[in-house]
C-alpha cells in the first residue's frame, strides 16, 4: 500500500516509501490511505508491521464512502469497522499484524485504510507508533467463491482454498485458485451455459463440463482435483460478438479502402 496514496493526515512522519510514523501529544495523530479498485461486498485484509513505541494502543479503521458523514465535518466518515491493537508486556517490539475485515457495503465504491493514535494522557510526553510494509489484499469477493463438497465446509473458505481475481469487464474475469480439495467453483451471475471456465495447470489446459446451477440462479463448476490453477472466466457469446462488431469494422474499412483506390483510378 503505498504511501503516496495518503489523502489526509495529522500528526506524521514518513520516513521512506514503506515506514510512517505518527506523534501524538494533545491531539489524536492519524492517516488515511486509499484503497484501490474495490467492489462492493469485497472482503480485504489489511497486513503491517509495527512497533507501539510509547503509549498503549492505536486503532485501525476501514473507512467507506457509504459510511455516515461526521456533522461537525463533512470530510470526515464514520467508520462503521473499528479494530484495535493494544501494546503488552510480549509485543514490545515490532510485531506483525493481519486484520481481515468483515464484506464492504454493497453500495460502497471507494474505501481507505485509517490509522489513529490517541492523545497522550500527559502533556509532558507524546505517544509514538512507527508502521511499515503495509498491504492490503482481497481475499476474496462475493462474486466468486470456492464451495466445499460436504455441508460441514460449506462456509469454511480456508478448508476448501483460495482464490485471488481480478475482473477485467464484465464479461470477463482472470485469476489463481489453490483447492486444497476437490469443490465447486461458483460465480454469482445469473446461471447460463454461456459462461465457460478455462483452467491451466503445469501447461495444461482444462475445461470443467460439470457446470452447475449454484445458489438457485448463479454458475458453479465441479473442480475434481485439487491443486493450484490459473483461471479464466469468459462469457462466450460476447466474444463472438467481439468477434463479429471487429470484422464489421475491418470490412468497412477494407470497402473504404476499395472505394478510394477506384476513384483514383477514374481520375487518372
Amino acid at each position: 500500500m503505498p504511501l503516496k496514496n495518503i489523502t489526509f493526515a495529522n500528526h506524521i512522519k514518513i520516513i521512506d516509501d514503506s515506514t510512517v510514523q505518527l506523534i501524538s501529544t494533545q491531539n489524536y495523530s492519524f492517516f488515511e490511505n486509499d484503497i484501490k479498485e474495490v467492489n462492493g461486498s469485497d472482503i480485504l485484509q489489511f497486513s503491517f508491521n509495527a512497533i507501539i513505541e510509547q503509549g498503549n494502543r492505536f486503532f485501525i479503521q476501514l473507512v467507506q464512502d457509504s459510511d455516515q458523514e461526521d456533522k461537525s465535518n463533512s470530510l470526515i466518515k464514520i467508520p462503521r469497522v473499528v479494530f484495535s491493537a493494544a501494546k503488552t508486556p510480549l509485543n514490545s517490539g515490532w510485531q506483525k499484524y493481519t486484520v481481515t475485515f468483515p464484506p464492504l457495503s454493497s453500495t460502497t465504491q471507494k474505501a481507505k485504510i485509517r490509522i489513529v493514535l490517541e492523545p497522550s494522557a500527559s502533556a509532558a510526553t507524546a505517544n509514538s507508533i512507527t508502521l511499515k510494509n503495509m498491504k492490503v489484499e482481497r481475499v476474496f469477493n462475493n462474486a466468486i467463491l470456492l464451495k466445499g463438497v460436504n455441508q460441514e465446509m460449506i462456509n469454511s473458505q480456508i478448508n476448501v482454498g483460495q482464490i485471488s481475481f481480478d475482473r477485467i469487464d464484465a464479461v470477463t474475469y482472470k485469476g489463481k485458485i489453490n483447492l486444497n480439495r476437490p469443490g465447486f467453483f461458483t460465480f454469482k451471475e445469473t446461471f447460463n451455459l454461456g459462461w465457460k471456465l478455462k483452467l491451466i495447470s503445469n501447461n495444461q489446459v482444462l475445461y470443467p463440463d460439470k457446470h452447475y446451477v449454484a445458489y438457485l440462479y448463479g454458475n458453479g463448476w465441479y473442480i475434481e482435483n485439487p491443486g493450484e490453477y490459473e483461471f479464466l472466466l469468459e462469457f462466450a457469446p460476447q466474444q463472438k460478438v467481439t468477434v463479429g462488431i471487429y470484422l464489421s469494422i475491418a470490412g468497412y474499412f477494407t470497402i473504404l479502402l476499395l472505394t478510394i483506390i477506384q476513384t483514383l483510378r477514374r481520375k487518372k
